[in-house]
């Protein structure tokens, strides 16, 4: 428990750049590794402990199998002594667009009203170089100081956007610099007599080195000159880049590759399939497949879709395992992040047959053309496949679903679905804005017909409500192109809204003695349902028929 303590202490304080912290870390680190050294010391028999002093006067420990600890070849830089000023990006790519970007930006226009479409005429922040991001970026410091802008109006967002970007390109430098100098420094303290696992802590030293340099930010900084940022780096940063021949032309020299340690690989259930391990710990790990970053939980048994990287699955056919295999288990892929898809340019996608649940916006805006929904898959929240305009097909390989909230919104190329036959639960607007929807086959047991499911199906003319539905919502086919409708089986009925081409409904006959007062109404902007007062009484119109339900 005290080697955990003084570790976490010690890791927090490796995270800082802040110079003023160096010696205190110093000190934690020396308390921290003896820590360390006297638990692993207490573990050991006392009959293998013995110290010996070798001849360059350091002291090394030794045990009875006369191996030496740490050993000379783990004592090793990750790069060349001599080097250039920055180093090759790790990982997946980042969009090729990102950093590179030049732009002049015009002062915002005074009128708040005339704003947003300044904001839109501008390139994405992760765009600009960074010269026009520094430019960009004091401009608008400039208008909000001087409160020609103020904090609650459109360009103000721009204002924020453009100083989280660029504090998050010098933060990116200033992380490389640090991870570089702690490895330098435990290189250096390898063999020194302090009672500190260096061996553990040039590992480490080198660990975030390297995720220093998969960072997306980092990735786009390094693309253009350097210089503009200089006076929001650490002044460690400007100090490294002062040694290793400047910031002006950093970026066109040739990139220093860092050797990376191999990851431990892992397999999946899918054929030829397979990840890497990031990290691990007592929990679980987090592991990558095919840019997608699963937490596998040790104590849980399962394992968590929780991250990806866009331009590795740009483009692609995304297969996501059932199962990852680690340290002699399997893992089911039970869950994944709400969005985690979101606006991602993906070809098709597979889905895990462990899979539970699809959550809030998981695919909303994705490119998928089609999608499979196992049968293992339970609830799909609100918004799961909203405005995916290229999705023309949907399979539900089950037949029961606890809850389907409304999830199809504005697929505008979605043009039949068969729901599956058992649904606890269904949201609204299920199929808003599905403009070429022509075909729905709905749950057998569904109840009742919630508000705006078919609102805006201009090309959907007829629907089969099952039996079972005995509630209808409002506004349920508003703006559709339904004809004809058989509600026989409802006893409530809300607003109809504008349904212009309904020509025939079929209405309970026990809703009849009260269709006057309460029900008409809800038919009033439906231009073919109109009554007519003729000979001191109303005729109902030609299509609307009252039946008894059996």
């Amino acid at each position: 428990m005290k080697w955990r303590v003084f570790f976490m202490c010690l890791m927090g304080l490796m995270a800082t750049t802040d110079a003023s912290a160096q010696s205190l870390l110093n000190k934690v680190k020396r308390v921290a590794n003896k820590a360390a050294q006297e638990v692993v010391q207490k573990a050991k028999p006392k009959s293998q402990e013995t110290k010996s002093k070798p001849t360059d006067g350091k002291s090394v420990d030794k045990t009875s199998s006369g191996k030496n600890a740490p050993s000379d070849s783990s004592r090793t830089l990750p790069f060349p002594k001599n080097h250039t000023a920055l180093f090759a990006p790790l990982g997946y790519p980042c969009d090729p667009i990102w950093g590179t970007k030049p732009h002049k930006l015009s002062q915002p226009p005074y009128d708040v009203t005339k704003q947003p479409d300044w904001m839109d005429a501008r390139p994405s922040e992760v765009e600009y170089d960074n010269a026009s991001l520094v430019k960009a970026y004091k401009m608008l410091n400039e208008c909000m100081e001087t409160k020609y802008i103020t904090v609650t109006s459109p360009a103000a967002f721009g204002f924020f956007n453009l100083r989280e970007e660029l504090l998050a390109r010098c933060k990116a430098l200033d992380q490389m610099v640090a991870g570089y100098n702690m490895v330098v420094n435990e290189y250096e303290n390898f063999y020194a007599d302090d009672g500190m696992n260096h061996s553990v802590l040039l590992d480490q030293a080198k660990d975030r080195l390297c995720d220093a340099l998969k960072n997306e930010h980092y990735k786009s900084t390094i693309r253009t000159s350097l210089v503009p940022l200089k006076e929001y780096l650490e002044s460690e940063t400007v100090e490294y880049f002062e040694k290793h021949g400047g910031l002006e032309n950093a970026h066109k020299a040739q990139f220093t590759v860092v050797q990376e340690k191999e990851k431990q690989v892992v397999s999946t259930s899918s054929s030829g399939q397979s990840g890497t391990v990031l990290n691990e710990g007592a929990s679980g790990a987090h592991i990558d497949i095919d840019g997608i970053t699963y937490i596998v939980h040790q104590k849980e048994g399962f394992a968590f879709a929780s991250a990806i990287v866009e331009m590795a699955v740009r483009g692609k056919d995304v297969v996501m395992p059932d199962y990852i295999n680690y340290k002699g288990r399997r893992f089911p892929v039970e869950e994944m992040r709400a969005d985690l898809f979101m606006n991602m340019d993906i070809k098709s996608i597979k889905l895990p047959a462990t899979l539970k649940e699809i959550r809030f916006r998981t695919f909303m805006r994705s490119g998928i053309s089609e999608i499979v929904i196992p049968a293992s898959v339970k609830i799909i929240s609100g918004s799961a496949f909203a405005e995916c305009r290229n999705l023309k097909k949907v399979v539900f390989e089950g037949d029961r679903i606890d809850e389907l909230s409304g999830c199809f919104p504005r697929c505008t190329s979605l043009q039949s679905v068969t729901l599956p036959r058992y649904v606890e639960k269904m949201g609204a607007g299920m199929f808003s804005g599905c403009t070429n929807l022509t075909s729905v086959k709905l749950p057998e047991n569904l109840k009742e017909l919630p508000e705006q499911t078919f609102q805006g199906c201009t090309k959907l003319t007829a629907v089969t409500v099952p039996v079972s539905v005995t509630k209808m919502g409002a506004d349920v086919f508003d703006g559709s192109g339904v004809v004809s409708l058989d509600l026989s089986h409802v006893m409530e009925l809300d607003r109809f809204g504008t349904c212009r081409n309904l020509k025939n409904l079929k209405l309970n006959a026990k809703l009849k003695d009260k269709f006057l007062e309460e029900i008409y109404i809800h038919l009033s902007e439906c231009p073919h349902m109109v009554l007519k007062f003729e000979n001191g009484q109303y005729v109902y119109p030609v299509g609307l028929v009252f039946v008894d339900a059996q």
